[in-house]
């Protein structure tokens, strides 16, 4: 019996033309593209080619997430632990306490996915 997040996710949209295999990265809220150099906001691998526009299949190793955000959070933004179990951006010099990445942007009081560092 599995237990846990389902690791392949369908929940995003691609931006640009994905090759399976590339790693991919938050280009907006709800939708991946091919990672920059370095990028910050890297959340898995493209699992097969995907067109801009389309739907992309990720393998996310942590799985996806859904939190409750009191504050607001902009897609691709690091996330850390807020108040009473959610998820807010990360404040100045609290680098060790990063959780994962918004996958969205959502306004203060609604949910918003996530991945695990």
């Amino acid at each position: 019996m599995h237990e846990g997040p389902v690791t392949i996710f369908e929940g995003c949209t691609a931006s640009a033309t994905i090759t399976g295999g590339q790693v991919l990265a938050v280009s907006g809220s709800g939708t991946l593209a091919p990672a920059g150099a370095n990028s910050a906001a890297v959340v898995g691998i493209a699992i097969a080619d995907a067109a801009s526009a389309a739907t992309v299949r990720v393998y996310v190793p942590a799985g996806v997430w859904t939190s409750t955000t009191p504050t607001g959070v902009t897609a691709g933004a690091k996330l850390v632990s807020g108040a009473a179990g959610t998820v807010e951006t990360i404040g100045a010099n609290t680098f060790e306490k990063i959780i994962g990445t918004a996958l969205d942007t959502a306004t203060g009081g609604n949910t918003v996915r996530w991945v695990p560092v």
